[in-house]
C-alpha cells in the first residue's frame, strides 16, 4: 500500500523515498516469493550533483554503485565500497554484508601492501588441480 502525504507537510518529505534503488538478483527477481529473500532495495538520498549521485532516467534509477577513495601517498589508507557484498554466492555471509555500509556512505579499507593484506586475512582458500 502506497502512502500519500500532503505536499505542505515538509517534515515528512524524504528524497530517498523518491529514489529507491533495486539490486535485482537475476533470475530470482522474477519470482515474487524469492524476490524479497535474494534481491535488495534501498532508498538513495543522493542527487545528480553529490558524491553519491542519483538520477532518474525513464523508469530506471541510475546511481554510483562502486565508490573508491585512493590515497596515493599511502595506498593502504585507500577505501572502497560497493552496494552488496564481496561474494556472489547467495548462501555466503558476504553476499550482502556491505549493503548497510554502502547505504550509510561508509567505506572499507583497500589493502595494497603484502603486510596489510597478510594482517587482514581471515581465511585462505587453496585451489589445487
Amino acid at each position: 500500500m502506497r502512502e500519500t502525504y500532503r505536499t505542505d507537510d515538509q517534515s515528512r518529505w524524504r528524497w530517498g523515498r523518491a529514489n529507491v534503488v533495486t539490486f535485482a538478483h537475476l533470475p530470482l527477481e522474477a519470482m515474487p516469493g524469492l524476490r524479497r529473500v535474494f534481491s535488495r532495495r534501498a532508498e538513495h538520498a543522493g542527487h545528480t550533483f553529490t558524491v553519491t549521485p542519483t538520477m532518474r532516467v525513464q523508469d530506471q534509477t541510475v546511481i554510483s554503485s562502486y565508490r573508491e577513495i585512493l590515497d596515493v601517498s599511502d595506498w593502504d589508507r585507500s577505501r572502497f565500497i560497493h552496494p552488496l557484498g564481496q561474494s556472489g554466492q547467495l548462501l555466503s555471509g558476504h553476499y550482502d554484508d556491505l549493503h548497510d555500509l554502502w547505504r550509510a556512505v561508509g567505506y572499507v579499507p583497500m589493502r595494497y601492501s603484502r603486510g596489510a593484506v597478510d594482517a587482514a586475512v581471515r581465511s585462505r582458500l587453496r585451489i589445487e588441480p
